[in-house]
């Protein structure tokens, strides 16, 4: 369902954005007479757009790192270890960012005042709703016992981290709707 939608705004983007930019090529060819290069011309800003992410790519790659500095907008402890993360979404589909990692409490505590994060007052320990299921490979949440949640909704966005009693492990979900 997800590509259905995916494809129909890309078509709507084509009609706007890549069909008059044909036209006005294809009728400068004809009024002018000229021969030589039109595919170029009509495929020019396609292969300038696709250049263009290669470049982003290039400076700066989605990994997880990049990607927890764009989201949160603060940078990953550097005393974090054992990192663990999971991307959904992205382009039209809603973010979804989980992440896993160990650090010194110091670093936890730093996290949720750079994040502007809250104590969650509906979260009351393991067994409480909270959107952090878990990672592959990592400590299940639900088996921290003492553990607390912190949340902050922003517009479209919304933040949870939750740490274990002892704050030394943290998973933070970040995503929007």
């Amino acid at each position: 369902m997800n590509g259905l939608f995916q494809c129909i705004y890309m078509g709507i983007a084509w009609c706007i954005y890549l069909l008059p930019w044909s036209l006005l090529v294809f009728g400068l060819y004809r009024w002018r007479k000229w021969k030589r290069f039109r595919t170029h011309w009509m495929v020019a800003p396609s292969a300038a757009f696709f250049v263009l992410l290669l470049v982003i790519l290039l400076i700066e790659p989605p990994t997880a790192t990049n990607r927890f500095r764009s989201m949160a907008r603060i940078e990953l402890p550097a005393t974090a270890s054992d990192l663990h993360y999971s991307f959904s979404g992205g382009g039209l589909a809603d973010y979804g960012d989980e992440y896993y990692f160990k650090c010194r409490p110091e670093d936890v505590q730093k996290l949720i005042e750079g994040m502007k994060l809250s104590l969650d007052a509906s979260y009351k320990g393991p067994g409480s709703y909270t959107i952090i299921n878990g990672l592959p490979g990592c400590p299940d949440p639900e088996s921290w016992a003492g553990s607390v949640q912190y949340r902050r909704d922003e517009k479209l966005w919304f933040y949870y981290l939750l740490t274990n009693q002892g704050k030394n492990e943290v998973y933070i979900y970040i995503g929007c709707i």
